[in-house]
């Protein structure tokens, strides 16, 4: 296969800008450097192949780039946030127009019920807006990612097809009785969609760095979003309160627009947020899983302690299983940004055993929350809700399992920690596969109850 210098440059330059702590110009600056380098090497009889390759051992290793970068993007970082260079302007103007556009677009989706009879405040809105709720924002977010990346057709086309089948799905199923098959489909389509929109975001990548990266964005994003949402509440508290003050309604104003293209829009511009602050504020996700790493860890504890003394148990009631649940999820996607923050090559250390244990915690606190599930079903009967929760339990508790292991090597053994990684990508697609089938699968085997 013929060399190709262009393809192969522009690989290294999405490479170093994955790992966040270059700044666009900082990219070009480097680029211009490396195509002298392989100038200067084909000058003297190397062919293209060798010259790029030599040129790229020249310039130095990612790591020790992407320190450096990092520390003087860190010094002038208000600068930048605020004060973006006379070179960029336009092309930040055209950004921040797109990016408004498409949240507004993401709005427009929103109010798509409400033409065929589904006001956001009507008694049966509800479910259509539940099942739908993804299908707003997400494929407008994959749209921009994909036209960001330059992706390939195939990686679009993909995704296109989980939404187009998302939507067949949650919306031409005959849901009927209690629908509790329709409530989960709506709730676990969002995160289908979300987990199928992996591809569009690293296209370039290697798969199991590609989803490590998908998953620290995740959140990056998911701290985004939540500033985002508790900046709207405020407003939208503020709002109501003012015009009230002048005897003047603006709850229906509110509900229908604000909420909807404000809530929709969200999402899109976290999104953009992440992918243009990253080279500044960089790893914010990890940074803040190892500050709340150890509070987690004495809070499961402690919840542990008090189950067992009280001897109270979790399935006699529901609502303090299903935050337990949640206290799991996000034990989870803690270790997992904390290890993302990780330098492949640090010794272990302090927070290192702090994330260890927390691992071994999340791991026992599952086994009573699925021997909880387990007693529930063999007392009250199979249901969706009940298949849908166990399912996800057992993959929570293999996926820590596997991540005690790899890590517990890491510690212990002196394992590479690619071997977590990889770990974590297979994890990454079999908690893809639940959610399909709780999407596509659950409704049928149920009856569509």
């Amino acid at each position: 296969m013929k060399f190709n210098m262009e393809q192969k440059i522009g690989d290294w330059k999405k490479h170093l800008s994955s790992r966040g702590s270059f700044l666009p110009e900082d990219l070009e600056e480097l680029e211009t450097h490396l195509r002298e380098e392989i100038n200067e090497l084909r000058r003297g009889s190397l062919d293209a192949e060798e010259a790029y390759f030599i040129a790229i051992k020249r310039l130095g290793k990612t790591d020790a780039l992407s320190r450096e970068f990092y520390k003087i993007n860190a010094q002038s970082l208000w600068k930048h946030l605020f004060e973006p260079s006379l070179g960029r302007d336009k092309t930040a103007i055209r950004d921040t127009a797109l990016i408004i556009g498409l949240a507004l677009l993401a709005g427009l989706l929103g109010k798509i019920p409400h033409l065929f009879g589904y006001p956001v405040d009507g008694e049966a809105a509800g479910p259509v807006y539940l099942r739908n709720l993804g299908l707003f924002f997400i494929p407008v977010i994959g749209g921009w990612l994909a036209w960001q990346r330059k992706n390939t057709q195939i990686h679009l086309f993909i995704f296109a097809l989980f939404c187009a089948a998302g939507f067949l799905a949650v919306n031409f199923y005959p849901f009927a009785g209690e629908r509790h098959t329709e409530i989960l489909a709506g709730i676990h389509l969002p995160i289908l969609l979300w987990l199928a929109m992996e591809r569009l975001y690293g296209p370039g990548q290697e798969i199991v760095s590609g989803r490590m990266n998908y998953i620290s964005f995740s959140g990056e994003f998911f701290i985004y979003s939540v500033l985002c949402y508790l900046g709207g509440g405020v407003f939208i508290a503020f709002t109501g309160a003012l015009f009230n003050a002048l005897n003047l309604d603006a709850e229906k104003f509110i509900s229908e627009y604000v909420a909807v293209f404000g809530g929709l829009g969200v999402p899109v511009a976290a999104v953009y947020l992440v992918e243009k602050k990253k080279a500044l504020i960089e790893n914010m996700a990890p940074v803040l899983a190892k500050i709340f790493t150890p509070l987690f860890l004495i809070l499961i504890a402690g919840f542990l302690v008090a189950l067992l003394s009280r001897q109270t148990r979790l399935s006699t009631d529901r609502e303090i299983l299903i935050l337990f649940d949640l206290l799991l999820i996000l034990v989870l996607g803690l270790v997992l940004y904390s290890l993302s923050a990780r330098p492949e090559a640090e010794k272990p250390g302090f927070s290192d055993y702090v994330i260890f244990s927390l691992i071994v915690l999340a791991l026992a606190a599952d086994l009573f929350a699925m021997g909880a599930i387990l007693t529930r079903l063999s007392r009250f009967g199979v249901t969706p809700n009940k298949v849908a929760a166990l399912g996800e339990n057992v993959l929570l508790f293999v996926n820590l399992a596997g991540l005690a292991f790899t890590f517990g090597g890491v510690l212990f053994a002196g394992k590479a920690i690619r071997r977590l990684e990889t770990w974590q990508s297979r994890c990454y697609v079999g908690f893809g596969v639940w959610m399909g089938v709780v999407v596509f699968i659950f409704p049928l085997v149920f009856r569509f109850a």
